[in-house]
């Protein structure tokens, strides 16, 4: 496996920090964070500095852990976040605004789940996923769901995992993709929609109801017709063989004239 040159690494108190922060070489005292191994920071004068692995073999998933885990602290260090609006057939039901946070928890659990964070705010929590490879699953979502519980999710997954020390906390905060998971009101709304729609649908159902009868008695007698007409086409089918039949038994037995050139019987 190809060495992975990480821009961040892991301090002792949990903290991501750029190779610049540390002291070069095993003296960093830092981990990948994700596979915990120990890594060194490498100052020299050819490659851009970075942290590497300290034994010889890398992790493949160090860059997506490493850039989940930076929007988390970017986030949790700003203690403010844009979270997205939304609109039912263009009726605004939530305005997309910023949000600053009292408190602001790194994968606190609630329920049966753990967000990335939870964003407190007079009494308020929103949850907030960041997604670098999946969205959250099923079961996470029905977990909201079932705790009446807001939640975000900012969508990191096009970020360029060669250049995370370019990454921007605006582009987290603010810039980034992102869409609610759940909220109350959207869900709320969402039904009352589509009770709408099947009223709107209701009068078109009552008709077709009421015709119902006649619509399936008509099939019905469409379906006699062609059963009908199928029985009397291979009627005539038959009785046209059979006349080509005896139409060649006739000519195999005919004395006379060839009737079919006009001349003369011959002889034998």
């Amino acid at each position: 496996m190809s060495e992975v040159l990480l821009p961040y690494a892991e301090r002792a108190d949990g903290r991501l920090v750029r190779v610049e922060e540390v002291e070069r070489g095993a003296a960093c005292e830092c981990v990948c964070s994700e596979c915990r191994a120990p890594v060194i920071a490498r100052k020299g004068d050819i490659l851009a500095h970075h942290f590497a692995h300290a034994a010889s073999e890398s992790c493949r998933n160090a860059i997506e852990t490493t850039l989940h885990k930076l929007g988390k602290q970017i986030i949790r260090d700003a203690g403010w976040l844009w979270v997205p609006g939304y609109s039912i057939d263009s009726r605004p039901l939530i305005a997309a605004t910023k949000v600053t946070a009292t408190l602001v928890e790194i994968e606190k659990g609630i329920g049966q789940i753990r967000p990335d964070l939870l964003f407190h705010r007079h009494g308020h929590v929103l949850a907030v996923e960041i997604r670098v490879t999946n969205s959250p699953d099923i079961a996470k979502i029905a977990a909201f769901r079932a705790l009446m519980q807001p939640a975000i999710e900012i969508d990191l997954s096009n970020v360029d995992r060669n250049s995370l020390e370019q990454l921007k906390s605006e582009y987290v905060l603010r810039d980034a993709p992102r869409a609610w998971i759940y909220h109350p009101t959207i869900d709320s709304a969402a039904a009352e929609d589509s009770c709408r729609r099947l009223e709107g649908l209701h009068p078109a159902l009552v008709e077709w109801q009421r015709n119902a009868p006649d619509r399936i008695a008509w099939l019905k007698a469409e379906r006699q017709r062609r059963e009908r007409l199928t029985h009397s086409i291979g009627a005539l089918q038959r009785i046209q063989g059979e006349i080509s039949e005896q139409i060649a038994e006739l000519l195999h037995a005919w004395p006379g004239p060839d009737i079919l050139t006009g001349g003369d019987a011959v002889d034998a």
